[in-house]
């Protein structure tokens, strides 16, 4: 489900301060009759040009999509989409009852998915090194590892692997720009697969929530999954 209250902007001029950022923006919005709650952006310099705006009270987020998209703010034109979720201050100030609860679990659900995912990997390690061990106290050669021992652990950047010859960057950001927290696509065609960035690990296992790890592109199905550190 998408955000109510929430857009996420890309291209933002990189050279802004995260104040000035905030400033140019609340006083943007503001100025057109879109109140702001809240302007997330960060320092770190893979974040920079990127920001979350968060609406008080009623708001047509689609109608600010239409009225700010590919404006030009210091310099460069926005690139404005629809947040997949709510920024957590959005949600704590403007949603109430049922939607409140379902943003909640979602948040729970993903965290929980997350911890076990870790404690698999961590138990899959311990047990190949058990194995390794017991190899070499025997003389013989320690095993190699499995594949499930070498699955990686959910961050925030993800692959997508088998991607068709054909495939260009734009098909793979009209694909993934609508998932909240959202960076960046290296795409790497010799190897048919790429990179997909996140602004954080809780956005990319999101992604994945929803995609699933099988995933079209271009009428060819892909593997999606969380890249390996």
């Amino acid at each position: 489900m998408s955000a109510e209250h929430t857009v996420y902007i890309r291209n933002l001029n990189e050279k802004l301060t995260v104040s000035s950022l905030r400033k140019n923006l609340t006083a943007l919005f503001n100025d057109a009759g879109f109140r702001v709650l809240d302007v997330q952006a960060c320092k770190n310099l893979k974040l920079r040009g990127q920001a979350f705006v968060s609406f008080a009270g009623t708001v047509d987020v689609n109608s600010v999509v239409e009225t700010f998209n590919t404006k030009m703010v210091c310099g460069k034109p926005m690139n404005v989409r629809v947040a997949k979720a709510e920024s957590d201050l959005a949600a704590e100030k403007t949603l109430t009852g049922e939607k409140y609860k379902q943003y909640i679990q979602r948040h729970r659900e993903a965290r929980l998915l997350r911890r076990q995912q870790e404690k698999e990997k961590a138990g899959s390690k311990k047990r190949g090194l058990d194995r390794d061990d017991d190899s070499l106290a025997g003389g013989k050669p320690a095993s190699k590892r499995t594949k499930t021992q070498e699955k990686a652990v959910p961050n925030h950047i993800l692959i997508i692997t088998g991607l068709p010859k054909d495939t260009q960057e734009q098909d793979l950001i009209d694909l993934f720009t609508r998932y909240s927290g959202f960076l960046t696509v290296n795409l790497v065609l010799v190897r048919q697969l790429a990179l997909v960035e996140f602004q954080t690990e809780e956005n990319a296992v999101e992604c994945v929530d929803e995609l699933g790890t099988s995933v079209s592109v271009k009428g060819q199905t892909c593997t999606l999954a969380f890249a390996k550190k």
